[in-house]
C-alpha cells in the first residue's frame, strides 16, 4: 500500500459512546435452541442474555437505508471494492434493573405462547409454540466510531445522534416480533468520550482504557446532554395513540404449572415503577392480539366495500404483511408488516378467579369432571398505540377507504360557470398525455404526480391521463384499478393544489378509460413557493 493511501486512512478520531437503556417492551432473540421452549432467548456461555452487537447495527443500518448510509457509516461491500464500517458496536448484556430489597441480580424472563400462521396471516391447526422473552432488565449500548483522515470533515456524531433518537423513539426495535410491540428500548442517559490523534491526546486515551466505567463517567464534560433530537429527520412513521376503557373482561391466556395459581391466567409483564418497586402481574393486552383483531376487522370493512376477495388479501398482506411459501422448493419470501401495533398494559383493572366447564366443541355439552379455573381482568384502562409506515400506495388507499368513494367523479367545484361550461364542452386543447397501459399501481402514482407537476412547471393547462376501461366495475377490483385509482389520486395533497377540475373525456379521446384534466394557470415567481412540496 502506497503512502498516500496510508495518510488517508489513518485514524485521526475516536469517538466512544455509551449509552444507558432499559427494556420498554419485553424483549425476544432467539438462539435458534429450544431447551426450554420452542424459541429460547440467546444466552452466552455463562447464562448471560445479551443483545448481539450485529442485531444492533443489522436495526441501525436498516434504519438508514441506503440514502443515509452514502457516507458509509456502516461500510460496503462491491466484490473486491468495500470499505470498512466507522460504526463498531459491542453486545449489550441484559442486568437486572435496580430494585428495592431484592438481592436477585438475574433479569426477569417469561414464557409466551404463539400461533402458527399461514401465508394468509389465518392459524394453523395445531401449530402451537411457545418462546421466552425478557421482560425487565437494563444494558447498555456501546459504539466507538473511528474517524480517518478522508472523512475528517465529518466526524459521525449528526448519524449516532439520529440512531440514538430513533431508539428512543420506537423507530429501531430489536429482536423477534419487533412490528407487534416487542423489543423496544428507553434511553436513560448517553456519554460521549473523544480523543484526536497526536502525542499530546496519547496519554489521556491512555488512562481512559485503563479506567473503570465508573471512573470513566466521572470525567468531566463526558454525559451528553443534548444526543437527542426534537425529532428524527426522517419521520417514517405515523402515530396513532388511542386510549380505550375496558368495559367488561379480557382473558389471553397464558398457562400456570402452579398449583396455587389458576389453570389459565391472563398474560402479564413485571413492570417497574418510578419508586423502585417491582410489581408483578401487570395484566397486558399483546400486539399480536390487537394485530390479529385489527387485521380481521379490515378484511370485513373490505367486504362491505364490495372489495374483491383477491384485491383483499393482496391489500392486508401489504399492510400487514405476508410469508410467501414457494410450494415443492422449500423457500419462503416475506414482506414486512407496514403497521407497528405496540403493547398494551391495562391499568387499574380487578382480577377475578372464575371457574368453568370444559365443553365439547362438537355436542356444545359440558365434559363430565372436566373443571378448570380461569383468572381474568375485569375494568381498567389502556392505550393502543399504532404506527403506519409511511407509503404513498399505503396512504392513498387508507384515503380511498376513509372517503367511502368507489370512483371520485367528475370534478368541476373549482371553476366558476363560464369556465366549467369551456371544460365540459372540451373547448380546451390537450397539451400533454400520458399513457398507463401495463404500468403497475405503484409505479403510476409516482408518474401521475410526476406528470402533472411537469406539465404545471412548464406552463400547460389541459393534459390527458390515459388510464385503459379495466372490465371489472367492482370496487378494489384488480381489473382496471388505475382507472379507479387515478382520480382519487388527484385529490392528493401532492399534487391537488394544481388542478381546477377533471372529468372523463368523449369516447374519442378515451371515454371512461381516460382523464381530461385543466391545471391552474402557473404563478409567477413571487407565488410558486406555495406549491414546492416534499415528497415522504
Amino acid at each position: 500500500m502506497s503512502s498516500e493511501n496510508n495518510s488517508v486512512n489513518s485514524i485521526v478520531k475516536r469517538i466512544y459512546i455509551a449509552a444507558d437503556v432499559e427494556l420498554a417492551s419485553p424483549l425476544s432473540i432467539s438462539n435458534g435452541t429450544a431447551e426450554n421452549t420452542d424459541s429460547d432467548v440467546l444466552k452466552n456461555a455463562s447464562g448471560e442474555v445479551f443483545i448481539p452487537g450485529t442485531a444492533i447495527a443489522g436495526a441501525m443500518r436498516n434504519y438508514l437505508g441506503l440514502d443515509k448510509n452514502k457516507n458509509c457509516v456502516f461500510g460496503y461491500a462491491d466484490g473486491e471494492n468495500g470499505k470498512m464500517s466507522s460504526l463498531f458496536i459491542s453486545d449489550a448484556y441484559i442486568q437486572k434493573l435496580d430494585i428495592k430489597n431484592d438481592q436477585n441480580k438475574k433479569y426477569s424472563i417469561s414464557v409466551r405462547d404463539g400461533v402458527g400462521l399461514t401465508e394468509g396471516k389465518t392459524a394453523i391447526p395445531g401449530a402451537k409454540y411457545d418462546y421466552e422473552v425478557v421482560e425487565t432488565g437494563k444494558a447498555v449500548i456501546r459504539i466507538e466510531k473511528v474517524i480517518r483522515a478522508q472523512d475528517e470533515n465529518s466526524d459521525g456524531v449528526e448519524e449516532i445522534r439520529e440512531l440514538l433518537s430513533a431508539v428512543q423513539q420506537g423507530a429501531i426495535r430489536f429482536g423477534f416480533k419487533k412490528n407487534r410491540g416487542l423489543g423496544r428500548l428507553r434511553i436513560n442517559k448517553v456519554y460521549k468520550w473523544e480523543f484526536a490523534s497526536g502525542k499530546e491526546n496519547a496519554e489521556n486515551w491512555v488512562c481512559y482504557c485503563s479506567e473503570t466505567e465508573e471512573e470513566r463517567r466521572k470525567r468531566p464534560g463526558c454525559l451528553w446532554k443534548d444526543w437527542e433530537k426534537q425529532e428524527v429527520s426522517t419521520q417514517k412513521y405515523v402515530s396513532i395513540t388511542i386510549p380505550l376503557k375496558l368495559t367488561g373482561g379480557i382473558s389471553i391466556r397464558k398457562y400456570s404449572t402452579r398449583p396455587e395459581e389458576a389453570d389459565f391466567e391472563q398474560l402479564t409483564i413485571q413492570q417497574i415503577f418510578e419508586n423502585g418497586e417491582e410489581k408483578q402481574s401487570v395484566p397486558v393486552i399483546p400486539g399480536t392480539s390487537w394485530a390479529g383483531a385489527v387485521r380481521s376487522r379490515t378484511k370485513k370493512l373490505l367486504k362491505d366495500l364490495n372489495c374483491s376477495e383477491e384485491a383483499a388479501e393482496r391489500m392486508i398482506n401489504g399492510w400487514f404483511g405476508h410469508v410467501d411459501v414457494k410450494a415443492g422448493k422449500g423457500t419462503k419470501t416475506a414482506q414486512q408488516s407496514m403497521i407497528v401495533i405496540g403493547e398494551s398494559v391495562l391499568k387499574n383493572s380487578v382480577p377475578l378467579v372464575t371457574t368453568r366447564n370444559k365443553i365439547n366443541r362438537f355436542s356444545a355439552a359440558t365434559v363430565d369432571g372436566a373443571l378448570y379455573t380461569e383468572k381474568a381482568y375485569f375494568g381498567g384502562e389502556t392505550q393502543l398505540e399504532i404506527k403506519i409506515r409511511k407509503d404513498k400506495e399505503v396512504t392513498i388507499t387508507f384515503e380511498i377507504l376513509k372517503s367511502g368513494k368507489s370512483v371520485a367523479k367528475d370534478d368541476f367545484s373549482q371553476m366558476d360557470g363560464a369556465l366549467a361550461k369551456r371544460f365540459k364542452r372540451e373547448e380546451f386543447k390537450v397539451e400533454a398525455v400520458l399513457d398507463l397501459h401495463g404500468t403497475t399501481e405503484k409505479a403510476a402514482f409516482e408518474q401521475v404526480c410526476d406528470f402533472i407537476k411537469a406539465a404545471y412547471n412548464s406552463g400547460k393547462r389541459c393534459v390527458l391521463i390515459v388510464t385503459g376501461k379495466g372490465i371489472d366495475d367492482t370496487l378494489f377490483s384488480t381489473k382496471g384499478v388505475l382507472r379507479k385509482s387515478v382520480p382519487n389520486w388527484l385529490s392528493h395533497s401532492e399534487i391537488s393544489p394544481l388542478i381546477l377540475g377533471f372529468k372523463n373525456p368523449a369516447e374519442a379521446k378515451g371515454g371512461a378509460g381516460a382523464l381530461y384534466i385543466l391545471l391552474r394557470k402557473k404563478l409567477d415567481a413571487g407565488h410558486r413557493k406555495l406549491f414546492d412540496f416534499e415528497r415522504w
